[in-house]
């Protein structure tokens, strides 16, 4: 009895240690909170005590129910928005760059499964340049490279690297337009 007490005590501890208790106590503390204006920029300085890279002096908000797999992996810049319901699966690394906006539902993902069972991880890094906007229920897949500026529209899937100052949609999302700007 007192063996499996230790080795409880050893997981758990790892676990702290590790980011993944700690990420599940702050994360979950963060999308318990009311979903109120002021919540909303609170929320930056737990996901940092969660292990995300997050500048806690740059005006970022995020609403409640949006989670982060591997937030140590995640690297966010100044002016971030993200929307209810956001997947961040960062187990590969995500960069995402500044004034970058997540609408509803998007999913972004580093890490893809492979083999005859799905026993294999790929990881692979995404990165979102500064000014992007995804749009809801999108979904960027591993190893995505979003250049400046670039849109993804609602309920696209997007792979590969985009063009900067472009207009992406489709399943799998293709250019089709540039931006435009007044």
């Amino acid at each position: 009895m007192f063996k499996k007490a230790k080795v409880v005590v050893n997981v758990l501890f790892e676990d702290f240690f590790n980011g993944r208790f700690r990420a599940s106590i702050f994360l979950g503390i963060a999308n318990f909170l009311p979903d109120l204006i002021v919540v909303g920029y609170f929320r930056p300085f737990l996901w940092r005590a969660a292990g995300v890279k997050i500048p806690l002096t740059g005006k970022s908000f995020i609403r409640k129910n949006v989670w982060v797999d591997s937030p140590s992996e995640l690297y966010v810049g100044r002016q971030f928005q993200a929307n209810r319901g956001v997947i961040i699966s960062a187990h590969g690394g995500i960069l995402i760059g500044d004034n970058v906006t997540l609408s509803y539902y998007v999913g972004i993902h580093s890490i893809a499964h492979q083999g005859t069972k799905h026993e294999i991880d790929k990881l692979s890094k995404v990165i979102i340049g500064g000014g992007c906007i995804i749009y809801s229920h999108a979904v960027i897949l591993p190893g995505s490279v979003l250049q400046q500026n670039t849109i993804v529209a609602a309920g696209s899937v997007l792979r590969g690297q985009t063009e900067p100052h472009s207009i992406y949609s489709g399943n799998l999302a293709v250019k089709v337009s540039t931006r435009k700007y007044d």
